[in-house]
């Protein structure tokens, strides 16, 4: 932990406690520091239902899609900027276990001033695997598992969908898009009114060479995706 930095609120009790304290009810934005910026952060978070206590990022993909590459790359996970990712909890339903790693900073003054700041990971098993539906229906259950007893039946605050840009069965209604999307929308994990989804193409390098044919076939692959996820999840 920082000398002279504080953990942010872990609960809504010590939230509303600090806001009053520090009346951020009387101030306007332009007179608020870096602590007052994170409390109305958090505030809004929560009004959002998301977590308090524990902000994750959930991760859905199929295996191979490229998550822990994408958490490296997110994170810069290197070897001179090393940042270490603590397994907390997991839920395992048979063969296969949704897993929560907590990452734990301290922020500089310059942007919150606040030390202990908690990020959840939270690493899925990847739907339509060789396991077929039954191994889905366990899955569904490991992931539910996980947020309803350690989340406290909370929305992430950001779930990242992995799709393979190079896979060539992302449209239909059978398509391994499709089923990922309808069962992350049975999980009722999804903000349609304040959305908390973001795809992200993985191996889009292999979409081409040269950069005309690169771009045209982006272009074209993020198109498909959004129209799938608003067809599915009703967000854009």
């Amino acid at each position: 932990m920082t000398k002279g930095l504080r953990p942010p609120p872990r609960n809504i009790k010590d939230l509303e406690k600090e806001c009053r304290q520090r009346r951020l009810m009387e101030k306007s934005e332009t007179s608020f520091d870096k602590r007052d910026q994170l409390l109305v952060h958090i505030w809004q978070s929560k009004n959002l239902g998301r977590s308090i206590e524990r902000p994750s990022i959930l991760l859905v993909g199929t295996s191979g899609v490229g998550k822990s590459s994408t958490i490296n790359h997110l994170f810069d996970l290197t070897d001179k900027n090393a940042v270490a990712f603590a397994k907390t909890s997991a839920s395992t339903s048979e063969t296969r276990a949704t897993t929560e790693f907590l990452l734990t900073v301290d922020s500089p003054p310059e942007r919150f001033g606040a030390s202990d700041l908690r990020l959840a990971l939270v690493d899925t098993p990847g739907f339509n695997d060789t396991g077929g539906t039954k191994q889905d229906a366990c899955n569904f259950y490991s992931i539910k598992g996980m947020y309803d007893k350690h989340m406290g039946g909370c929305k992430p605050n950001l779930v990242l969908i992995l799709i393979q840009a190079t896979d060539t069965r992302i449209q239909g209604e059978n398509s391994n898009l499709a089923k990922s999307l309808k069962c992350l929308k049975a999980l009722k994990l999804v903000d349609s009114k304040n959305p908390n989804v973001v795809a992200v193409l993985t191996f889009s390098t292999s979409l081409g060479e040269k950069e005309k044919k690169f771009t045209k076939n982006v272009a074209l692959k993020k198109e498909i995706v959004k129209d799938t996820l608003f067809k599915f999840l009703h967000v854009q």
